[in-house]
């Protein structure tokens, strides 16, 4: 939901139509987030195999760890 006014003049489409497609894509994805078991993402993903579209996922996930083991240290 990174649409701003700037982003989606760059598109032509007005920006409650970027909107009403994320909506659509959340609304898409929902079953299949809800039935994902575990329900947590797991942090380590050594474990896992990824591919290039993987990428947000695998920074965001070695984002968090830094940032509770930062907090649990004190810091």
């Amino acid at each position: 939901m990174a649409v701003d006014p700037i982003a989606a003049g760059h598109s032509g489409a007005a920006l409650k139509d970027h909107f009403e497609y994320e909506r659509r894509i959340f609304e898409e994805d929902w079953p299949i987030i809800e039935s994902q078991k575990p329900r947590e993402a797991p942090l380590d993903a050594g474990r896992q195999a990824h591919t290039r579209a993987d990428h947000f996922s695998l920074v965001y996930r070695k984002t968090y760890v830094e940032l509770m083991s930062l907090a649990q240290s004190g810091h």
